[in-house]
């Protein structure tokens, strides 16, 4: 796997773990603490992440990687961080259902997100997904990242 990518995407997974979890614990919106976290230096941001996600025990992913890429992504990620990833694969439409039903029934699970692309907006326009102005967000063309800072692609074909 890309280092680079993969190096992204860990630091996407534990910034989501900190924030959805976080959020809910200090009574603050994910957007919120998002810019709070945006200020500090990568390796502040960084450091406390990976404390924030090792409190928390574990990161909850939802997402349509295949098997063996989703192993990978696993098996570096509990490696480097120290932190469980569990993952729930599945189809885009039933990774959307999924997140809906959990949203609207107020106990949501996933700290991090990847349904089919064709899913977002109806996501978007539920409330689920929130903003983030990830500096690493940087690093994408902008024909991989909507405008107004709800996602961006971590895969291409």
């Amino acid at each position: 796997m890309n280092t680079i990518l993969f190096r992204i995407a860990a630091i996407l997974f534990l910034w989501a773990s900190l924030v959805a979890r976080g959020a809910i614990a200090l009574g603050k919106e994910p957007e919120e603490i998002w810019q709070q976290l945006s200020k500090l230096s990568r390796e502040e941001r960084e450091k406390r992440l990976i404390v924030g996600a090792k409190t928390e025990g574990k990161v909850v992913l939802y997402g349509n990687l295949s098997a063996d890429h989703l192993e990978k992504v696993k098996v570096d990620f509990e490696k480097r961080y120290a932190v469980k990833l569990d993952a729930y694969r599945a189809s885009g439409e039933r990774i959307a259902n999924r997140v809906l039903t959990e949203f609207r029934a107020g106990k949501f699970e996933a700290d991090v997100v990847g349904p089919s692309n064709e899913h977002v907006p109806a996501l978007m326009k539920a409330g689920v997904l929130g903003r983030y102005a990830s500096p690493e967000r940087a690093a994408y063309f902008d024909t991989h990242k909507d405008r107004q800072g709800y996602w961006t692609a971590t895969t291409t074909t």
